[in-house]
């Protein structure tokens, strides 16, 4: 028997759950007569039990009867790899459901997935997957084709690339002359973004760190710009 999110019951229900598991017999509704079961009880709960039991919130022979063997499982933010692993197992079974061709995930669609701090953790990246599948004229999945708020909730405050740009003043004697006559933000931006690799030998965290913008953004600006980043 499974209980998902035991740590939301009720106070007054849970001495109910007690009760069963301790005599192992459960009512039918309006019955006098109980039924023995056996089973096995799985509980997971996203709370930490002993500060519930603490704020009176759980019952503490409850936490005992249930606490014999415990398994944490880290969010999926922090399992690496793995999010890449049940990417493709969501994006198989939703291949085999919809008898259309699995999602091809280009590199920096993969590092922003690795980036991502998933909140809702393996349901979000499932709905993800499954948002996709829906969604998308075609088969390669790029950074712009992530939802939004892959963009919105990144785990770094994106700043603007333009904040970090040159007042027109310091443009007059620091840039080069074409730029300057160009006026160009797009061209500013790359160059800064360019100018920021080389710096760091092309490594990427140093380089949002430097611009002031998350890693999503950075990669979905390398995608845009189509930079190439190859340093020895």
């Amino acid at each position: 028997m499974c209980l998902d999110e035991i740590g939301e019951l009720p106070i007054d229900i849970q001495s109910y759950l007690l009760r069963v598991l301790e005599e192992r017999v459960v009512y039918r509704l309006g019955a006098h007569k109980g039924r023995p079961f056996n089973v096995s009880l799985v509980a997971s709960t996203n709370r930490v039990l002993k500060d519930e039991v603490k704020r009176g919130a759980f019952r503490q022979d409850l936490f005992y009867r249930i606490s014999a063997v415990k398994v944490s499982i880290p969010p999926l933010r922090e399992r690496g790899q793995d999010i890449l692993l049940l990417a493709g197992y969501f994006n198989e079974k939703m291949s085999q459901l919809t008898d259309q061709a699995p999602l091809i995930f280009a590199p920096c669609a993969e590092k922003a997935l690795l980036a991502y701090q998933w909140p809702g953790n393996v349901r979000e990246l499932k709905n993800v997957v499954e948002q996709l599948h829906v969604l998308l004229p075609h088969r390669e999945v790029k950074v712009k084709d992530l939802p939004e708020e892959f963009f919105e909730t990144a785990q770094d405050n994106d700043l603007e690339l333009s904040n970090l740009l040159p007042s027109e003043s310091d443009e007059r004697s620091k840039v080069d002359d074409k730029i300057v006559g160009a006026r160009d933000l797009e061209t500013l931006e790359k160059q800064a973004i360019i100018q920021a690799l080389a710096d760091k030998k092309g490594n990427l965290s140093q380089v949002a760190k430097q611009l002031g913008i998350s890693r999503l953004t950075l990669y979905r600006k390398l995608e845009n710009y189509n930079i190439k980043r190859y340093y020895s």
